[in-house]
């Protein structure tokens, strides 16, 4: 008999313990906030320039994916979102129904600094013929999640009582 997987989504989900300040990658994406440099003004995602600290969270999580895998992931784009008591991310998909040839394949999202019990990330995804499964998991400081873009994905109203900071990097796999 001949087994063929024709379809599967797979999203990972862990910790990074990283060697690094989140005080660092903080101050990185309140600069931007600060200055009001979007990149996409809709979501209010904020540039996030380059940093040591960001570049070993997307070298580790990348690591932890390409065990798994073997494929190897760069990353195309990255932003920073700060979610203010009682705000919410919009629900969004990270793919380019324009030009799905050289779209992004995963999302990354690194928890910064999120204030524990106050959010969760909410992926809606179509499993075959069941659409809109919906998959919650409550946002804890230093995880981080690798989702395929054809997933919608929402950041939950921030129940807390502080700035909730989270880091987004878009990536292909080559």
């Amino acid at each position: 008999m001949l087994k063929k997987v024709l379809s599967q989504l797979i999203s990972y989900c862990g910790e990074i313990e990283c060697k690094h300040e989140p005080s660092e990658l903080v101050f990185k994406i309140y600069e931007s906030y600060i200055k009001k440099d979007f990149i996409n003004k809709e979501h209010l995602d904020y540039k996030v320039y380059n940093c040591e600290a960001l570049e070993r969270v997307t070298e580790e999580a990348s690591k932890k994916h390409t065990l798994d895998t073997k494929q190897t992931l760069i990353s195309t784009s990255r932003f920073g979102n700060l979610f203010l008591p009682g705000e919410s991310g919009l629900t969004r998909d990270y793919l380019d129904y324009g030009d799905l040839r050289n779209s992004n394949d995963y999302v990354l999202i690194y928890a910064v600094d999120v204030e524990e019990n106050s959010c969760n990330i909410r992926v809606e995804y179509d499993n075959g013929r069941r659409p809109q499964n919906v998959w919650n998991y409550p946002i804890k400081n230093k995880m981080f999640w690798i989702i395929p873009t054809t997933s919608k994905i929402t950041i939950t109203k921030n129940k807390g009582n502080q700035i909730n900071c989270l880091f987004t990097t878009t990536m292909q796999y080559v």
